[in-house]
């Protein structure tokens, strides 16, 4: 995989679980090019057909982003206390909806059906 852009400062780990979603309207050979036989992607700022999910496991709102703007890792920090404490249905239900939009992007279909089926 190649960075580019803001991506580019990246320090990505051997064996750090990435999630790579390429929509159905990326072409075969969009941004892939083969180097010794295997598929070498461009990520970066001015992908259209792709993005690249740094720690997909790990969710994190928007709302904890916006108050962290003084502390760069304070809402990764909350995000683990809070779910060390046992059970959470705010952060259950922010995870199937995470889970539902990255299928619906992967798939780019947007359909009350296509939702109702992965229910």
């Amino acid at each position: 995989m190649k960075l580019q852009g803001s991506w580019s400062g990246s320090h990505l780990g051997i064996g750090e679980e990435l999630n790579i979603v390429v929509s159905s309207g990326a072409k075969t050979g969009d941004g892939a090019r083969s180097l010794d036989g295997k598929e070498v992607w461009t990520i970066s700022d001015k992908s259209e057909n792709k993005a690249l999910v740094r720690h997909p496991g790990r969710l994190v709102t928007g709302t904890k982003l916006s108050a962290a703007t003084r502390c760069t890792r304070q809402a990764v920090l909350d995000e683990k206390v809070q779910n060390g404490f046992g059970y959470n249905p705010p952060a259950v239900l922010g995870n199937l909806k995470h889970e539902m939009i990255q299928r619906s992007m992967v798939r780019n279909t947007w359909t009350k059906k296509f939702f109702l089926e992965q229910i």
